[in-house]
Parts: C-alpha cells; sequence; structure tokens
C-alpha cells in the first residue's frame, strides 16, 4: 500500500507497525520485501516520492572534503550529489556493478590500523549472496573464474600461471529489464507495484523522518517524528522495531541529531558514531604497455577485461586484477582491484611516444624496439579500499536545513597506506606482465599526481560510519546490525560494513540487508 502524506490534512496522526524500515534505497526495499510474505506490519518510510524532487534533494547539502597526502579538496556539493530521496534511492544512479567481498576482507589484518575484522565470515554471509543475486538481477557467483575461463574459445583470460601473485575477478553487472549498460536494476522500479499491491507493507512517501525518539534510559526507541514533505505537518510511527536504511551520511546524521536522551546522539556513548569513514579511492593511472606476443589476434588482448556479454552466462560483465590473498599479507596491502583498462588497436612504436600516455617501456625482446608491435593502454584505475581512520569521520555542522535539522559535514581521509597500495598492487601487475614475457608498464608516482586522480566523492560509496563489531568499544552495531545499547534499533547499509574491499557495496548491502530481515522475523512476536 502507498501513502503520500503530501496529501495529509492534518498533523499529528500516529501510525503503529511492528517494523519501521526508514529509507527504501537496496537495503530497505530489501528488507521490507523478505518481511513481505510475513504476518508482520511492515512500514517503509521515504523521505521523496516516486521520482525527483529539487526540495527533497537539496535537504541532502552538507559540506565535503577529502584531505591526505599533504593536500586536500573541498567539494561542497559531494554530499548533495551522492544521495538521492525518492523510491529506490541511490539504486536511481548505481553503476550496477556486482561481486561479492572475499574471505580476507572479513578477517582482523594486523598490519592495517583499527582493522579488527567483522564479527561475521564470508561464510556467514554466502547464502545470502545467494539470495541477493535475484534482486539486483545477475547470475550466482557459484564458479571459478579462472577455471571456467582459462581456455574458452570466444573469452580466455590471460594465464599468468599458477605462481602468480594476481588472479582475476569478475563484476556482473546488475542490468534491468531495458537493457543496456547504463540501465541499472532500480529497486524502486523493480517493486513498485509488488509494494502497491501488498497486504503488510505500508509505504509512506515524501515522509523525512527529523527524529528518532528513544525512552527515558535510552534501551528502547518508542517512535520516530516524521515530516510531511514541505508542509507544516509532522506525523509519528511506533513500532516494536525499527531499522535506520538512509545510507552511510544519513544514517548518521540521524542519530546524531537524535540527542533529547542520550546527549551525543544516539548509539554514541564511545564516541563512534561516524566515525572510521571509509568509499573507495580510485586511483587513474595512465599507463603504456607494450605487447608483443604475435599469435594474439588485434583487438582480442585480454578480452575478458572490458565490458563484455558473458558467453558462459549470457550476461553483461567485467574482468578486472586483484593482488591474491598471501601477497596482500606479505606486502601489507589493502585489498585493491586493477581494472579500467581500454585497450586501443596495435601501432607501431615510435622514437617520440604518444606524449598523452606515460613513457612506453620496450619489453624485454630478442627483437629490437622498430619490430615490436606494441599495444598500450590509455587509462587504468587502481580501486583501492580505505583503511578505517578515526578523524576520517561525518559529522553535524552548526547550520540547519529547511526543517531545522543540523546539516551534514564530511572529512574524509587518503592515507599513505592507500598510495602505497595503488603503486604497488600495479608494480605487482608490471611483474607479472614481464615474468610472464607478455609486456611491461610504468607509471609517473608522485603524490600530488595520484591525489589529483581521486574522485572528492571516493566512488560515491560511504562505508564504515556505524560499523559492526565483536563490542561497542570498536563500533556502533553487532554482528545482527542491532545498535549497542539499544535493544530494538537496527542499521542497515554500508555504513555498517567493517571494511570496504575493492569492490562496488550494493551487492554485499543486499545481501546484509536479507540477513537482517531473516533475523527481524525470528525476533518479532506478533
Amino acid at each position: 500500500m502507498i501513502i503520500d502524506s503530501k496529501n495529509f490534512k492534518e498533523g499529528g496522526k500516529v501510525f503503529e507497525h511492528d517494523i519501521c524500515i526508514i529509507g527504501s534505497g537496496a537495503a530497505g526495499i530489501s528488507i521490507a520485501k523478505e518481511l513481505g510474505d510475513s504476518k508482520l506490519s511492515v512500514a517503509l518510510v521515504e523521505s521523496g516520492g516516486l521520482k525527483f524532487n529539487m526540495d527533497m534533494w537539496n535537504l541532502n547539502a552538507g559540506k565535503w572534503a577529502v584531505s591526505g597526502l599533504g593536500q586536500r579538496i573541498q567539494a561542497d556539493h559531494e554530499t548533495k550529489n551522492m544521495r538521492l530521496r525518492w523510491l529506490g534511492g541511490c539504486t536511481n544512479h548505481w553503476g550496477g556493478f556486482c561481486s561479492p567481498f572475499d574471505k580476507l576482507d572479513f578477517e582482523k589484518r594486523d598490519w592495517i590500523p583499527n582493522n579488527y575484522g567483522w564479527p561475521i565470515t564470508l561464510d556467514d554471509l554466502e547464502p545470502y549472496y545467494e539470495r541477493a543475486c535475484n534482486y539486483v538481477n545477475v547470475p550466482s557467483f557459484k564458479y571459478d573464474v579462472e577455471r571456467e575461463y582459462k581456455n574458452h574459445p570466444e573469452r580466455p583470460i590471460y594465464d599468468f600461471g599458477e605462481d602468480s601473485k594476481i588472479t582475476t575477478k569478475m563484476f556482473h553487472f546488475a542490468t534491468g529489464p531495458k537493457g543496456g549498460r547504463r540501465v541499472q536494476t532500480n529497486f524502486g522500479e523493480k517493486y513498485l507495484e509488488y509494494l502497491r499491491d501488498s497486504k503488510n507493507i505500508s509505504v509512506y512517501l515524501y515522509g523525512t523522518v527529523r527524529k528518532i525518539n528513544a525512552d527515558s534510559n535510552g534501551k528502547n526507541i518508542k517512535s520516530v517524528d516524521i515530516q510531511a514533505f514541505i508542509k507544516d505537518l509532522q506525523f509519528k510511527i511506533k513500532a516494536k522495531h525499527f531499522v535506520l536504511a538512509t545510507g552511510g551520511l544519513e544514517n548518521v546524521r540521524l542519530l546524531l541529531n537524535s540527542n533529547d536522551v542520550q546527549k551525543k546522539g544516539l548509539g554514541n556513548h564511545n564516541d563512534l558514531v561516524g566515525r572510521y569513514f571509509m568509499g573507495h579511492a580510485h586511483f587513474a593511472l595512465n599507463a603504456g604497455l607494450v605487447y608483443a606476443i604475435e599469435t594474439q589476434k588485434p583487438g582480442t588482448l585480454l578480452p575478458l577485461y572490458t565490458y563484455m556479454i558473458d558467453p558462459i552466462r549470457k550476461h553483461k560483465t567485467f574482468g578486472f586484477f586483484v593482488i591474491k590473498d598471501h601477497y596482500q599479507k606479505k606486502y601489507k596491502l589493502l585489498n585493491a582491484n586493477i581494472g579500467g583498462i581500454i585497450w586501443t588497436e596495435p601501432y607501431k612504436l615510435s622514437t617520440d611516444a604518444d606524449k598523452n600516455i606515460e613513457p612506453v617501456i620496450r619489453m624485454r625482446s630478442k627483437k629490437s624496439a622498430k619490430d615490436q608491435k606494441p599495444i598500450i593502454f590509455r587509462s587504468c584505475q587502481v580501486n583501492v579500499e580505505q583503511d578505517p581512520m578515526a578523524e576520517s569521520r561525518v559529522t553535524l555542522q552548526d547550520s540547519l536545513d529547511r526543517f531545522g535539522d543540523r546539516k551534514l559535514q564530511v572529512e574524509a581521509k587518503v592515507s599513505d597506506l592507500q598510495q602505497y597500495t595503488a603503486l604497488k598492487s600495479f608494480a605487482i601487475f608490471g611483474q607479472e606482465l614481464s615474468r610472464s614475457g607478455f609486456g611491461a608498464v610504468r607509471i609517473q608516482s608522485s603524490s600530488k599526481r595520484l591525489f589529483d586522480s581521486i574522485l572528492p566523492s571516493l566512488g560515491g560509496h560511504h562505508i564504515g560510519s556505524t560499523r559492526m563489531a565483536n563490542d561497542a568499544k570498536k563500533g556502533v552495531v553487532d554482528k545482527n546490525c542491532k545498535v549497542f545499547d539499544i535493544n530494538n534499533l537496527f542499521i542497515a547499509g554500508s555504513s555498517v560494513f567493517a571494511s570496504g574491499s575493492c569492490v562496488n557495496p550494493t551487492f554485499t548491502i543486499t545481501a546484509l540487508a536479507i540477513r537482517l530481515a531473516d533475523h527481524l522475523k525470528k525476533i518479532t512476536t506478533i
């Protein structure tokens, strides 16, 4: 059932449900859909409507800065540009890249400061990844990329040998029913009819949650205060359990603005709400590659590492390289992927190499340079997870939005470890090319050049600001995504991630949301 709060004639209404989910992005809709066949009464609250509205979008405004490596980028509109407020949330503009996290991502890595690991393992999440495939419209990931594609006649991957330090992984694209690379699965569109027809789910549109109300000792949430669109009308929702699923920025904002009982904000006893904020540092590297294996046909070089239709599963995919776990440990690296490779046709190597790329390094060959037939790539990205830093955080500024609530302020950090990981990972990639007789690469590696290449938005991925942990001194929520010391408040989305891996977060967001829905079914009595 759809309820449009713009149509309310008076304020003060109170609605009661078993479970109240705040936010209708991938996390919120996945939880609601999983609860849709139960006997539970579910409220799904969305700040916007069924399409873009400028007034609602402006509520995302806040200050944003990225600093590190001796530099700082101020991007005042980034908080607004990266968040959306209408049914479907950020699945209205996401990239559609889906790949599960690695086993190592969930483990404690002693060489990374403040990395305590997750209180769950990859094994715990794998069955939920499988269920998440249907939500995002991708095939199952239960196969070995290297084994299945090694000798495929259409789309073989390059074989670096069993002793290689790198391996191949794959993104599946969450492609919606319209098809095409840029038409990703939109949760709002996919599930609108289902939500409209549901007997136990009430979707409250144009309802902006402004405050989460706790009881006098702060142990239980009683209700949420909701602003009805732009009108001077408010209403409440009471529930047995509440799920905060508004994204890695707004989750923090709501907790910190809800400070009537707990003065530092809900769940913030240990000053951890908003801390350890992470994204993905995308280091864009211009580089040159010499390729001289004459049996390779032009235009088919490493074909898996471009956008393609998977010849086995008939689904749009993209391949990428990662450093194997053993070597991440050996070299004390963050997780990173090497991708974004755009290949060109062969051209004759001249003495004054293409000025638009880095110097091309002549691979070791018995042939002279003039006889080599090089292939270059003009673009390569090393996408690095961010290490958790306490000073990288989401807070509130003093200025207020149109409803009188404090706006966001984000100070994101880029560490020396991230720079080291980007350079070392790419160096390993180059070494493997050379060792296998494939080619060689080189980049210029000044800190300024690398920092300038980083997207100010850090990929638009807002991770770790209410992270999951084994105890309240290390995180904000427990293994079931429940806020420590609050009995009935849960958080969904990438803000609970204890680490960010080197892949995009939405697939894991969806898997964790399905897992949370199963938990809510178990603990909620009717």
